[in-house]
């Protein structure tokens, strides 16, 4: 997410000014950046919204957005343009009718539906449709309304935000020397079974290296006798170093 400044002329609309039907309307592509920003700031990780091997294995065969993503764009419509600034989200309720898949292009409206005089509250109808004008998320929100006007211009400050993820950087590295021949590679002294495990989990392919376990042959077989995954590799004695 790119660093961003701009002008924006910000605008609210009072209790008294919202006349019922009034509506206000936001669109918003779902980017894979979005999907892990969200899971980072939420903690909800594991799940289809982060990772593809989860997708895959469940009920949709897409990374999907976390359900209240689309909840978050409408607490945008409501806190910046309609009624915008001011707005206090009393209550809400939602119905996430279809998932939201990387690329789905959401428009999110919000209606005035109903006014109550004796607290300055607002009922909206909350609708978000995708880029086939199918409805994925439907509901109400219940907002204590502004009553002072603002209208004023504001400079916007988005600050350039990334996600390091070091384990998709693994991949890439891997995609750029998939193909190659393979390079002969040494795990110097694995001296538990941990350590032994550590060094031939990293192979994704057991059959393009092969490793020198740099150990006394009985430590060796003691401590792979434990690790099955080792099975299938070669190992060559080494004597330790004379003191």
């Amino acid at each position: 997410m790119a660093e961003d400044n701009e002008k924006r002329h910000i605008v609210n609309k009072t209790y008294d000014e919202i006349r019922i039907g009034d509506c206000a309307s936001l669109s918003r592509t779902l980017m894979p950046e979005d999907v892990k920003l969200f899971a980072v700031l939420s903690g909800d990780g594991n799940r289809g919204g982060a990772t593809h091997g989860y997708s895959e294995s469940g009920m949709f065969r897409e990374v999907m957005a976390h359900g209240m993503w689309s909840g978050s764009l409408i607490a945008t419509v409501l806190g910046t343009q309609f009624p915008g600034p001011g707005t206090i989200l009393i209550d809400e309720t939602l119905h996430f009718a279809r998932p939201v898949t990387i690329g789905d292009t959401i428009t999110i409206t919000v209606t005035a539906k109903q006014k109550f005089d004796h607290n300055k509250h607002v009922i909206l109808d909350c609708v978000c449709t995708n880029q086939e004008n199918l409805q994925v998320v439907r509901g109400t929100a219940e907002v204590l309304a502004p009553t002072e006007k603002i209208s004023r211009m504001e400079e916007v400050h988005h600050p350039l935000v990334s996600v390091d993820d070091k384990h998709e950087r693994f991949l890439q590295m891997l995609s750029l020397v998939r193909g190659l021949e393979p390079v002969p590679m040494a795990v110097a002294h694995p001296c538990d079974e941990s350590a032994l495990r550590g060094a031939i989990g990293t192979l994704l392919d057991p059959h393009s290296c092969w490793m020198l376990l740099r150990s006394l042959e009985t430590l060796f077989r003691r401590k792979a006798a434990g690790a099955a995954s080792a099975s299938g590799h070669s190992s060559v004695h080494l004597p330790a170093p004379a003191r």
